[in-house]
């Protein structure tokens, strides 16, 4: 699991404080803040879509469909100063086999409904669905 890594040095004091924190799976708007140097910036989870196919995502809950994805679209957004819309998994329909990429901790299985297996992913964590075969 990736973690987001904050060291602060004290000078005077010769040590150094490790903060660790590890996103988890965010609920509907509620996206990841990080301080950057006086403004925040919000990660969400995102899913880019680069498949022929359009590709369902859920926000709110790893399983709570949100919308599909068209081809060559994506879901999700990195927040400057607001929080963007935050995705929590992808969709892969029964029958049907699919192809990603990702950057941040690697998508899991989380769930099944009546359409197909949910993957659910965290606010660090960006997946580019690369081929869906059915």
């Amino acid at each position: 699991m990736k973690k987001l890594l904050s060291v602060a040095a004290s000078a005077t004091l010769g040590a150094s404080a490790l903060v660790l924190s590890t996103p988890g799976t965010a609920v509907a708007g509620n996206c990841t803040p990080i301080d950057g140097g006086g403004y925040l910036h919000y990660f969400c989870g995102k899913v880019f879509n680069r498949a022929t196919k359009s590709v369902a995502v859920a926000k709110g809950s790893p399983s709570t469909f949100y919308k599909y994805v068209a081809p060559g679209g994506y879901a999700g957004s990195d927040g400057y100063g607001t929080p963007g819309v935050d995705i929590d998994g992808f969709r892969i329909p029964f029958g049907c086999s699919m192809t990603w990429t990702y950057v941040g901790s690697a998508p899991s299985r989380y769930s099944t409904d009546g359409v197909g297996a949910w993957y659910k992913i965290n606010d660090l964590t960006q997946v580019t669905i690369k081929t869906v075969t059915c």
